[in-house]
């Protein structure tokens, strides 16, 4: 591990899910989000993962010999080590995009203090 790259993993991450989504939903207003009931955001999302997971994640995996994001064989301790891990993979990490985004949005916009009216 290279000097630095466990704090920079940390950081980043705490940037991502904690300090910057919340901050743009303070300043721009909750009700600058999709709505609740509209998924037509995380549905192309999770279009996206998989079309970048199949198609070009795959083939680099494929030509360098690496095993990206597990992408050519299962972890050790994978709980979904089979014949058919990769299909169960895509599956569980499509629902938690689906779900875990929306139920990410509810907890945020009710922890953020309400904004004055002018």
């Amino acid at each position: 591990m290279l000097f630095g790259e466990l704090g920079e993993y940390w950081m980043q991450h705490i940037l991502i899910f904690i300090i910057v989504p919340p901050y743009l939903i303070y300043i721009w207003g909750p009700e600058n989000l999709e709505p609740l009931n509209d998924w037509s955001w995380a549905c192309f999302s999770g279009i996206v993962f998989g079309i970048q997971h199949h198609y070009v994640m795959q083939p680099v995996a494929m030509v360098t010999h690496v095993n990206l994001n597990f992408i050519l064989c299962p972890a050790q301790k994978d709980p979904f080590n089979g014949p058919h891990y990769r299909t169960w993979a895509i599956f569980h990490q499509t629902a938690c995009l689906l779900l875990l985004g929306k139920v990410y949005t509810i907890i945020v916009i009710w922890l953020l203090p309400k904004q004055k009216q002018d």
